[in-house]
Parts: C-alpha cells; structure tokens; sequence
C-alpha cells in the first residue's frame, strides 16, 4: 500500500501517466522501496545491538529475544538475513557488513 502511494507520487513527480512501470520510475529517481528502506534500517539497529556492552538493559533484552523461538524482531532479522544468505550473521551474533547487505538487497529488489 505504502509503496502505491509512493509511486503514485513520483508519478505525478515526473508528470508520467500511471501505466509506467514502477521500477523504471523508482530507478529513474534512485529510491529504494519503503520495505527495502525498512529492511536496511533493522540491519543498522542490529549492527548498533551486537556492539552494545552486555550490561545495558537493552543488550540483554536482545540476547534474551535472540534465544527465544517467537516470531519477534529477532526471528524477523534471522529471516532476512537468511533470505541475503548471511545466516551466519544471526548465529554468531556479528557485525554486518552493512555496504555488502545493502547491494544484496537492491540486487534483490531489481530482479
């Protein structure tokens, strides 16, 4: 729904009619798409969980969610790092490589 709308304004942006192809326009304009965007800001959120020291409050919530089998944030982050196929991220608990994660997705996102 999110990503209609933001075409839609782009669209209008560019004075296209509304039959033109959404990731033309998209590319045209170099944005990403709003779940991209969103997918890209848990993997930063992630890299800031994983350098926090293990005694604030918020480290041992995430240690105590990562070792839960729920579907929560971690499960959610587990998924899409396996969908990049970096499982080994999640299991290890280390820092992404956040430029290499990014070019996967957009990689993703055009084919």
């Amino acid at each position: 729904m999110c990503n209609k709308t933001q075409n839609r304004a782009i669209g209008i942006f560019l004075g296209v009619n509304s039959f033109s192809p959404s990731a033309g326009i998209q590319r045209y304009m170099g944005w990403k798409l709003l779940v991209t965007r969103r997918r890209l800001r848990m993997v930063k959120y992630w890299n800031r969980l994983v350098c926090m020291d293990d005694t604030r409050l918020t480290r041992r919530v995430f240690t105590w969610e990562c070792s839960c089998n729920k579907r929560n944030w971690s499960a959610d982050m587990k998924e899409l790092l396996a969908d990049i196929d970096a499982q080994n991220v999640f299991s290890i608990r280390s820092v992404c490589n956040f430029d290499l994660i990014e070019d996967k997705m957009l990689a993703q996102m055009t084919s």
